[in-house]
């Protein structure tokens, strides 16, 4: 894959960019180049928590992929790509989670699946914005940044040239259907008259009205977001507010930020560069061709990837190849082993059956000598094995009918146990380096999976907590290199 270009899947179309100049592509080109697409906000599932700042990367992704699944509303019969973005708040990491399913991957790529050889990126849009700090906006700065299209509306806050959370908002086709005006004419209305009652006639006004009130419901959630991130990030007023709505603004939109407090604010709008034949995609491309720079060095851009259509790595690079290889020459090895000592054991073998068979010699003539005396010895043995057998088979039977019911029960349990992990192993498809029982009630599950499959093992533990087992927890989780490996244990 090409290092410079990247290409932007965008209205079915493939764009090439080198950092430069726009242009056409073939969807081919994406075995070559970085390729990257935008996912709306309406396809994402969404959840935040608080974890302390001492936890390494690794333990948070899979601790985000629990929770999503346990508290963040997941369905645990389908496949999702789980990603996040940390905050450092003093003491805690405050994790915003996001998830994309396979499901709505399909229904929105669809298309383009069948035409390219690799999505490397698939992200939300209200991240794009971060490359603007680079050289057009101040970075010491509250800022409001909305996006208002067709099939879209959001709010992102950015604090210091770094998104902090956003909102989904009415988009156009939303007022639209609310309100029963034409796209096209609502554009026009909010581009050309805004919300400034003197550019609406009488007969006017009541359209005007309709399109206050969606809007002021937007600019109310605005605010409780505002509310809620001041506490987490000192985010105390709004510095500056950016429209991003083709490059147009809306007059009067100022207006529904007084009632809370904001009587001298001004809107602002983007002076983005156009495309003749793409319009404003310059946005887009510029922040997927940094981001593509930077992950050669340090990247500090934030960025999001749900793509179920990554590319692949050649076979030889993939570690689970590398550990099959010296898997199977280990297993050649070992069998040449098994097959010597097994030669070996069958001579021995043959020795001492030989040697057993001239001692049988022996000892027959030895008891020709003595055979009146065995005869005597035989009877008192005879009666001295018949009353220990008697003995011993009153034991046994007692023993036997004290500890049947234990032995039925514990047999019950431990195979009942087997069954529930070997069901939940096969249907999220881990493996197992060990499994150890400490007790007659706790057992140890060592689960190995690849990078791409972690998420199964939050579904695992989640498949036998539904089994109805005591507890079922995670005492330890690390990364050996791309498989993760984690010990779970169980109370039956």
């Amino acid at each position: 894959m090409s290092s410079d270009n990247i290409i932007f899947l965008y209205n079915q179309k493939a764009i090439i960019y080198d950092g430069y100049n726009i242009q056409s592509a073939d969807f081919k080109d994406s075995k070559k180049y970085f390729t990257a697409a935008i996912i709306p906000l309406k396809y994402l599932n969404t959840f935040s928590y608080k974890i302390a700042n001492t936890t390494n990367d690794d333990e948070i992704a899979i601790q985000t992929e629990i929770k999503m699944y346990s508290e963040g509303g997941l369905n645990a019969d389908k496949e999702y790509v789980v990603d996040y973005i940390k905050y450092d708040i003093g003491s805690d990491y405050l994790v915003e989670a996001f998830a994309l399913s396979k499901e709505h991957f399909d229904e929105y790529f669809g298309e383009y699946t069948k035409k390219v050889a690799a999505i490397d990126m698939v992200f939300p849009q209200f991240l794009v914005y971060q490359s603007l700090y680079d050289n057009k906006l101040d970075k010491q700065s509250n800022d409001l940044i909305i996006y208002i299209s067709e099939t879209e509306s959001f709010a992102a806050l950015y604090q210091n040239g770094r998104y902090i959370g956003h909102r989904i908002l009415s988009s156009l086709s939303d007022i639209s259907k609310k309100t029963g005006i034409e796209i096209v004419k609502l554009k026009e209305y909010l581009q050309t008259k805004g919300l400034i009652q003197s550019n609406y006639t009488m007969d006017e006004t009541h359209i005007l009205d309709s399109i206050q009130s969606i809007l002021f419901k937007d600019i109310e959630k605005i605010m409780y977001s505002i509310n809620h991130k001041r506490s987490l990030f000192g985010f105390d007023a709004l510095d500056k507010v950016f429209i991003d709505f083709n490059n147009h603004n809306i007059l009067g939109l100022e207006q529904l930020f007084v009632p809370y407090g904001y009587d001298s604010l001004t809107i602002n709008t983007f002076d983005f560069k156009e495309d003749e034949k793409f319009g404003n995609i310059f946005l887009y491309v510029d922040y997927l061709y940094k981001l593509n720079s930077m992950a050669k060095e340090d990247n500090n851009y934030q960025h999001l990837n749900f793509s179920f259509l990554e590319r692949r790595k050649p076979i030889f690079e993939y570690l689970l190849v590398k550990y099959s290889f010296v898997f199977a020459f280990s297993v050649i090895i070992c069998l040449i082993i098994y097959t010597y000592i097994e030669i070996l054991l069958f001579q021995q073998q043959s020795e001492i059956n030989q040697k057993q068979t001239a001692l049988k010699e022996e000892k027959a003539k030895y008891l020709k000598f003595e055979k009146k005396l065995q005869k005597i010895k035989k009877e008192y043995t005879d009666l001295h094995k018949k009353q220990n057998k008697i003995e011993d088979s009153i034991f046994v039977y007692e023993n036997t009918i004290n500890t049947i019911p234990l032995i039925q029960n514990a047999k019950y349990k431990r195979q009942k146990f087997m069954n529930d992990v070997i069901l939940a192993l096969a249907k999220f498809k881990l493996n197992t380096q060990f499994i150890k029982q400490h007790n007659d009630k706790t057992m140890d599950i060592m689960l190995i999976s690849n990078s791409k499959n972690r998420e199964n093992i939050a579904k695992f533990i989640n498949e036998l907590l539904k089994k109805q087992y005591h507890n079922v927890s995670t005492k330890q989780i690390y990364l050996d290199k791309t498989i993760y490996k984690s010990l779970i244990r169980i109370e039956l």
